[in-house]
């Protein structure tokens, strides 16, 4: 196998390709490089960019059919209308707080900013019926791997997750998945980088 996935620690998008690399158990080279551009998904002359592609790609070549990310047409646009929310709402929300601290060395994350996070985090939680344990088809998919690592970060900044009970339960189950640490690792290292700019906390 030649699989290759270049990565950056502080990169939710990265650490999600590599959740599911340990998920899926892929003999895959990581590469931990500081580009623009991360995660860069080289298989053999293939090189694929923007995670949420290279996770259903990963998932198509390697564990095709599987229930995290199903041939189903229904149980299939369930999972990508999550990925999609994932890629414009969750993850933007927590990007503009990164980007705002990082590149403009703002030391207060602005009100409109947190709050933002706030309202996303509530709706995203909707997602997760009392009696659903994963945010598609009530299996563990890639719009849940995709999504666990903006989750980690913004708890890493101090968000209190406890105020969402079942967006809560769900990051509890999360923990038992394979790569979950070094998920946990990379949130910490972007945090501890915006710490040392910022005055508080999330």
């Amino acid at each position: 196998m030649s699989l290759k996935l270049y990565f950056a620690p502080g990169s939710m998008p990265s650490r999600a390709c590599r959740l599911l690399a340990a998920y899926l158990k892929l003999d895959i080279e990581i590469k931990t490089v500081d580009l623009a551009v991360v995660p860069v998904l080289v298989d053999g002359n293939f090189v694929l960019c923007e995670s949420r592609a290279i996770l259903a790609y990963l998932v198509n070549k390697y564990s095709p059919n599987s229930s995290l990310y199903p041939n189903d047409p229904q149980k299939r646009a369930l999972i990508d209308q999550r990925l999609y929310y994932d890629a414009t709402v969750v993850f933007e929300s927590c990007a503009q707080i990164i980007r705002t601290v990082l590149y403009k060395q703002v030391k207060k994350i602005p009100q409109e900013q947190r709050e933002k996070v706030s309202e996303t985090l509530f709706m995203l939680e909707k997602f997760l019926s009392p009696n659903d344990k994963w945010f598609a088809n009530n299996k563990l998919s890639i719009a849940d791997i995709s999504i666990l690592p903006t989750i980690t970060t913004i708890k890493e900044l101090g968000y209190d997750l406890s105020k969402h009970q079942r967006l809560n339960e769900w990051y509890e189950r999360c923990k038992s998945l394979p790569g979950y640490e070094d998920n946990v690792d990379g949130a910490k290292y972007l945090a501890n980088r915006m710490f040392a700019i910022l005055d508080d906390k999330l």
